[in-house]
């Protein structure tokens, strides 16, 4: 049983671009990574499609700043949605909220290529998705819209959200052949209603560089994985991770070998989240 999960997935060759996310996916667990890779789409939650939505409607506004179109944009995106109306309420919500906190802003698209690809030595490109880049007064800058419910401190911290934003400037400055100083990220946190946060992150060409060694190490490493069906998973830190288990939690833990909590050494029969409420006494 132990190699089940992986024989089914090594008939999958590596994808032809691989992205942040597949990145983040693959650091955390080989396995999630390959789960995600035969589903081929993640869950597509409520929250998941305010976020693209919303990503739609202020890249339509960067533009023009016409409120109205940027709103009509973004329900383009929710239109086949059954919970429609109740999603466009708490989009427009957000979007009204941006206009307000970010009216001023005096920039200029000068881009708006939406994915910018590099090639590697093995045979996979990496994938960079900015959402704009933007001339501002200062100079030019990639911009990238987020939401998140963590902290913070805790989501600018991250491996897969600090990586992308490497990429995002690697490849305006290697494919588009643009200056770019740093990325504007404007990161909607859904724990504080109607409200965004910025930050604007700058990269030295050395750590760059350096990012770019170790994201085409990571690409070979999945590329090597794609080619000996090795989908192992990682220990139990990603099973359960923002107060929910993994999507694949069943599926990995039922139909294959039980794992083993690298915390308390019992065999998963119950999810790892409730397994933590029982041990808080909830």
């Amino acid at each position: 049983m132990a190699n089940s999960i992986s024989s089914v997935l090594k008939s999958f060759p590596p994808p032809k671009a691989i992205g942040s996310t597949a990145l983040g996916d693959y650091h955390q667990c080989r396995r999630k990574y390959g789960l995600l890779l035969e589903h081929q789409a993640r869950e597509s939650s409520g929250a998941l499609a305010i976020g693209i939505a919303v990503h739609e409607g202020l890249r339509a506004w960067a533009f023009k700043k016409d409120e109205e179109a940027a709103i009509v944009r973004a329900f383009e995106e929710l239109k086949d949605r059954r919970d429609k109306a109740e999603l466009e309420v708490v989009t427009s919500g957000l979007m009204f909220r941006y206009f307000e906190q970010y009216n001023n802003d005096r920039y200029k698209p000068v881009s708006t290529e939406t994915e910018l690809f590099i090639d590697t030595p093995y045979g996979v490109k990496y994938r960079a998705t900015p959402d704009l880049v933007v001339d501002r007064h200062d100079g030019l800058w990639a911009v990238d819209y987020k939401t998140t419910s963590r902290t913070p401190e805790t989501f600018f911290r991250s491996y897969p959200m600090k990586s992308q934003m490497k990429g995002h400037v690697y490849a305006a400055r290697t494919v588009l052949n643009l200056p770019v100083k740093g990325v504007i990220v404007d990161a909607l946190y859904k724990n504080e209603k109607y409200k965004f946060q910025r930050l604007e992150l700058t990269f030295t060409q050395d750590e760059l560089d350096q990012w770019w060694l170790e994201t085409c190490q990571a690409i070979k490493d999945i590329v090597a994985a794609h080619t000996v069906g090795e989908f192992y998973a990682k220990d139990g830190d990603h099973c359960w991770m923002h107060g929910a288990p993994c999507p694949f939690w069943t599926y990995c833990t039922s139909e294959f070998e039980p794992m083993v909590l690298k915390t308390t050494h019992i065999k998963r029969k119950v999810p790892l989240w409730k397994q933590v409420s029982r041990r808080e006494g909830k």
